[in-house]
């Protein structure tokens, strides 16, 4: 797929080739995400009862050990940041390829590992709803908390990755003399848009360290 071949826009034969490229890139960014989840679950299958009982420490601070070193807004504000690091990478590198011609494929591989991620994190953590198999149960609630928030930052991904997509051809245009140049309007509501969603991830990510937090 070409991000940069819309010919003839604004015709009745260029608004269909758009509307089918659109369509070819929702149906290939979504089976890209909901494989990655189906590894995600077999991955999290095959780990062993040991591994699971190695991870009881892991899991437990995570749950309990948010905001607990914090006092001041700064650091509030630290710890959510920190956490949604891997959320704030994943945005920047579809930004960045989105003007490339391999954004496609790099943006695949940034959808592969978040489901990839939210598979194996929903499924093994599963395993610790209720203390009865491990030392250690995070409660059906915080569960649901952890589901909730980690599906919404996926669809914001997946939203966001779809929407890259779809700029990147509007970014980049060939010009008369054969060189590509940049939609500075398209530039700027891309840049808006980015740091809009960095924005939405970090609410998320601060109301679910909050909630963890207080039902823990």
């Amino acid at each position: 797929m070409n991000t940069n071949s819309y010919p003839y826009f604004g015709s009745a034969s260029g608004s269909r080739a758009m509307k089918l490229e659109r369509v070819k890139i929702a149906f290939q960014f979504l089976l890209m995400t909901v494989c990655s989840l189906i590894i995600g679950f077999l991955i999290s299958g095959a780990l062993s009862d040991g591994f699971y009982e190695k991870s009881v420490l892991g899991v437990s601070s995570h749950f309990e050990t948010l905001f607990i070193n914090c006092s001041e807004p700064y650091d509030y504000i630290s710890c959510i940041a920190l956490y949604s690091v891997y959320d704030i990478i994943c945005i920047a590198v579809v930004f960045f390829v989105s003007f490339a011609a391999f954004n496609y494929v790099a943006t695949d591989f940034v959808l592969i590992y978040n489901g990839t991620r939210f598979g194996l994190a929903v499924s093994f953590l599963s395993a610790f709803i209720d203390s009865q198999r491990y030392s250690y149960g995070i409660g059906i609630i915080r569960y649901i908390v952890f589901i909730f928030f980690k599906t919404a930052i996926l669809i914001l991904l997946f939203g966001y990755s779809y929407r890259a997509a779809i700029l990147s051809g509007e970014l980049r245009r060939m010009g008369a003399n054969g060189r590509i140049v940049i939609n500075p309007k398209t530039l700027l509501y891309f840049l808006l848009y980015t740091f809009a969603n960095i924005g939405s991830v970090l609410l998320l990510n601060g109301l679910y360290c909050w909630l963890i937090y207080i039902l823990k």
